[in-house]
């Protein structure tokens, strides 16, 4: 085993590529609007995708139709197939991964992108935060995302999904919170792909039932990845019609010579 708190450890083949990554809580599976859900999916036409409240039963017909545009390398978590679990699918080999000190769950899905030189690390992060978050599940998976950032297989390193985590509240947040996590994970270098796009702070990517709202999702970025971001950006449609509480997320890396990607 390396000194590395990744498991798995492949030697790259080439440099990644223009790309375009894509990330979605579905809202308990999608159920009946699997097909809205297949349709946005379809139109934004990405290279990697990470869906969070992804359930297997109900998701059967977005993997197919994730392979059907040649994105056939998929991962998921161990949810049963009417639980919440997480999706990654890529349109290069993608190879699972453990994390230190975390079990294979639902919360967590480690994959590599060898031919990319990729990590990818897709987190769907309880919101609950417990009066003593020191002994929480919440801060335990914070704990162990954030340890396992510091160092990783690939200096190329994206850590994408739903977090559960609003930058707005990282100034002064409360020591174990998941906005002080955040505020880790930035003074690491890592970049919040939407706010370095010029981004709003503002800008919200989910709303509840009740009127609430927040920027839940992100895309994070490591020092070394950050420079290829080309373009970041939440798809407020979606959202406004209710397809799912949050608003699917569309991030748009450059090539390592910064040529556009071909559409």
């Amino acid at each position: 085993m390396s000194d590395s708190l990744f498991a798995i450890e492949t030697p790259p083949t080439q440099n990644l590529r223009d790309s375009v990554f894509f990330s979605w809580n579905l809202l308990h599976g999608g159920g009946s609007r699997i097909a809205e859900i297949a349709l946005v999916l379809a139109e934004a036409d990405p290279d990697l995708v990470v869906l969070t409240e992804f359930r297997s039963g109900a998701g059967g017909a977005l993997r197919g139709l994730l392979a059907d545009r040649g994105l056939e390398h998929q991962l998921t978590t161990e949810a049963h197939r009417t639980q919440n679990g997480m999706l990654v699918a890529a349109r290069t080999p993608l190879h699972r991964a453990e994390i230190a000190g975390e079990r294979p769950g639902d919360r967590l899905l480690l994959a590599l992108a060898t031919d990319w030189q990729l990590a990818i690390t897709a987190a769907h992060l309880p919101c609950d935060v417990p009066s003593d978050p020191r002994f929480s599940s919440l801060n335990r998976l914070w704990k162990n995302l954030v340890k396992s950032s510091k160092t990783t297989t690939y200096e190329h390193h994206a850590i994408i999904g739903d977090l559960n985590a609003d930058r707005a509240a990282e100034v002064g947040a409360r020591p174990g919170t998941p906005a002080f996590r955040l505020g880790q994970l930035a003074t690491l270098g890592y970049v919040d792909a939407f706010i370095a796009s010029g981004g709003d702070r503002r800008e919200i990517s989910w709303r509840g039932h009740r009127g609430e709202s927040a920027r839940l999702d992100h895309t994070l970025l490591s020092p070394a990845l950050a420079p290829r971001l080309r373009s970041a950006s939440y798809l407020g449609s979606p959202l406004a019609r209710r397809v799912s509480d949050h608003a699917p997320m569309v991030v748009r890396l450059k090539a390592s010579d910064g040529r556009a990607r071909a559409s």
